[in-house]
Protein backbone atom coordinates (compact mmCIF):
# COMPACT_ATOMS: atom_id res chain seq x y z
CA UNK A 1 0.00 0.00 0.00
CA UNK A 2 2.97 2.62 1.02
CA UNK A 3 3.96 1.77 -2.93
CA UNK A 4 0.58 2.63 -4.62
CA UNK A 5 0.58 5.91 -6.19
CA UNK A 6 -2.79 6.90 -5.06
CA UNK A 7 -2.59 9.74 -2.62
CA UNK A 8 -5.45 8.39 -0.34
CA UNK A 9 -3.77 4.98 -0.07
CA UNK A 10 -0.67 6.58 0.45
CA UNK A 11 -2.42 8.31 3.47
CA UNK A 12 -3.59 5.17 4.85
CA UNK A 13 -0.83 3.31 4.76
CA UNK A 14 2.05 6.24 5.81
CA UNK A 15 -0.57 6.44 9.24
CA UNK A 16 -0.81 2.32 9.10
CA UNK A 17 3.29 2.35 9.08
CA UNK A 18 3.62 5.16 11.60
CA UNK A 19 1.51 2.90 14.03
CA UNK A 20 3.33 -0.37 13.72
CA UNK A 21 6.47 1.66 14.56
CA UNK A 22 5.18 2.87 17.42
CA UNK A 23 4.40 -0.82 19.07
CA UNK A 24 7.98 -1.44 18.25
CA UNK A 25 7.96 -3.96 15.33
CA UNK A 26 10.27 -3.27 12.75
CA UNK A 27 9.38 -3.22 9.34
CA UNK A 28 11.32 -5.63 6.75
CA UNK A 29 14.34 -3.18 4.70
CA UNK A 30 13.82 -5.20 1.65
CA UNK A 31 11.37 -2.79 0.02
CA UNK A 32 12.60 0.35 2.09
CA UNK A 33 9.91 1.40 3.06
CA UNK A 34 11.69 4.06 5.54
CA UNK A 35 13.44 5.52 2.19
CA UNK A 36 9.74 5.56 0.93
CA UNK A 37 8.58 7.46 3.97
CA UNK A 38 11.85 10.17 3.06
CA UNK A 39 10.15 10.57 -0.40
CA UNK A 40 7.20 11.38 1.38
CA UNK A 41 8.59 13.61 3.57
CA UNK A 42 9.46 16.19 0.39
CA UNK A 43 5.97 16.27 -1.03
CA UNK A 44 5.88 20.12 -0.67
CA UNK A 45 2.66 20.34 -3.11
CA UNK A 46 1.39 17.34 -0.34
CA UNK A 47 2.09 18.75 3.09
CA UNK A 48 -0.03 16.84 5.59
CA UNK A 49 1.49 13.70 3.78
CA UNK A 50 4.80 14.93 4.22
CA UNK A 51 4.09 15.94 8.10
CA UNK A 52 2.31 12.32 8.46
CA UNK A 53 5.18 11.18 6.77
CA UNK A 54 7.83 12.97 9.12
CA UNK A 55 6.02 11.54 12.03
CA UNK A 56 6.12 7.68 10.90
CA UNK A 57 9.34 7.79 10.00
CA UNK A 58 10.56 8.60 13.49
CA UNK A 59 8.30 6.30 15.20
CA UNK A 60 10.12 3.24 13.46
CA UNK A 61 12.76 1.53 15.69
CA UNK A 62 15.75 2.59 15.39
CA UNK A 63 18.08 -0.47 14.00
CA UNK A 64 22.09 -1.02 13.31
CA UNK A 65 23.44 0.50 9.71
CA UNK A 66 25.38 -2.59 9.63
CA UNK A 67 22.86 -5.49 9.49
CA UNK A 68 20.14 -3.82 7.63
CA UNK A 69 19.86 -1.18 5.16
CA UNK A 70 17.12 0.98 5.70
CA UNK A 71 16.90 4.71 3.44
CA UNK A 72 18.77 2.30 0.62
CA UNK A 73 16.48 3.50 -2.04
CA UNK A 74 17.29 7.59 -1.16
CA UNK A 75 20.95 8.75 -3.04
CA UNK A 76 23.30 10.36 -1.04
CA UNK A 77 23.14 13.46 -3.09
CA UNK A 78 19.00 13.75 -2.48
CA UNK A 79 19.73 13.84 0.69
CA UNK A 80 22.41 16.23 1.17
CA UNK A 81 20.17 18.54 -0.86
CA UNK A 82 17.89 18.03 1.82
CA UNK A 83 20.18 17.98 4.96
CA UNK A 84 21.27 21.61 3.66
CA UNK A 85 18.38 23.25 4.78
CA UNK A 86 19.02 21.27 8.59
CA UNK A 87 19.69 24.52 10.09
CA UNK A 88 16.60 26.63 9.26
CA UNK A 89 14.37 24.04 10.26
CA UNK A 90 11.77 24.70 13.07
CA UNK A 91 10.16 21.56 13.66
CA UNK A 92 12.45 19.23 15.76
CA UNK A 93 10.44 15.99 13.91
CA UNK A 94 11.43 17.09 10.60
CA UNK A 95 15.05 17.52 11.98
CA UNK A 96 14.80 13.92 13.93
CA UNK A 97 13.38 12.20 10.97
CA UNK A 98 16.55 14.09 8.36
CA UNK A 99 19.31 12.50 11.48
CA UNK A 100 17.17 9.36 11.43
CA UNK A 101 18.05 9.31 7.93
CA UNK A 102 21.58 10.69 8.43
CA UNK A 103 22.43 8.18 10.94
CA UNK A 104 21.68 4.94 8.25
CA UNK A 105 23.38 6.55 5.22
CA UNK A 106 26.06 7.44 7.31
CA UNK A 107 25.65 10.88 5.36
CA UNK A 108 27.57 12.99 8.11
CA UNK A 109 29.85 12.15 10.53
CA UNK A 110 28.48 10.63 13.49
CA UNK A 111 30.18 13.13 15.67
CA UNK A 112 28.05 15.60 13.87
CA UNK A 113 24.96 13.12 14.88
CA UNK A 114 25.76 13.09 18.01
CA UNK A 115 26.14 16.96 18.25
CA UNK A 116 22.89 17.61 16.83
CA UNK A 117 20.35 14.92 18.69
CA UNK A 118 22.43 16.23 21.40
CA UNK A 119 20.64 19.82 20.80
CA UNK A 120 17.27 18.47 19.52
CA UNK A 121 17.04 16.44 22.99
CA UNK A 122 17.99 19.21 24.95
CA UNK A 123 15.81 21.61 22.97
CA UNK A 124 12.71 19.00 23.33
CA UNK A 125 9.71 20.15 24.40
CA UNK A 126 8.31 17.55 27.63
CA UNK A 127 5.60 15.60 26.87
CA UNK A 128 2.86 14.37 29.29
CA UNK A 129 3.89 10.27 30.42
CA UNK A 130 2.79 8.32 27.30
CA UNK A 131 3.27 10.66 24.69
CA UNK A 132 5.79 10.00 21.61
CA UNK A 133 8.79 12.47 21.85
CA UNK A 134 11.57 12.20 19.43
CA UNK A 135 13.62 11.79 22.68
CA UNK A 136 13.27 8.49 22.00
CA UNK A 137 14.91 7.37 18.58
CA UNK A 138 17.64 10.33 19.24
CA UNK A 139 18.50 8.32 22.13
CA UNK A 140 18.70 5.27 20.09
CA UNK A 141 21.08 6.23 17.92
CA UNK A 142 22.89 7.56 20.17
CA UNK A 143 22.93 3.88 22.24
CA UNK A 144 24.62 2.95 18.74
CA UNK A 145 27.22 5.24 18.18
CA UNK A 146 28.24 4.61 22.20
CA UNK A 147 26.96 7.89 23.68
CA UNK A 148 24.71 8.29 27.29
Amino acid sequence: MLFSEKLPVQYVATWAVGMIGMQGIVMPTESDILGRLFLFCQQKDQPELAELAEGALVRQPIVTRETMQPCCSVSLQEFQLVMHGYDQLKDEVTKTALLIVAWYLAAIRDEEIVKRAGELIKSSQPQPPGMFTVVQPLREILNYLGEP
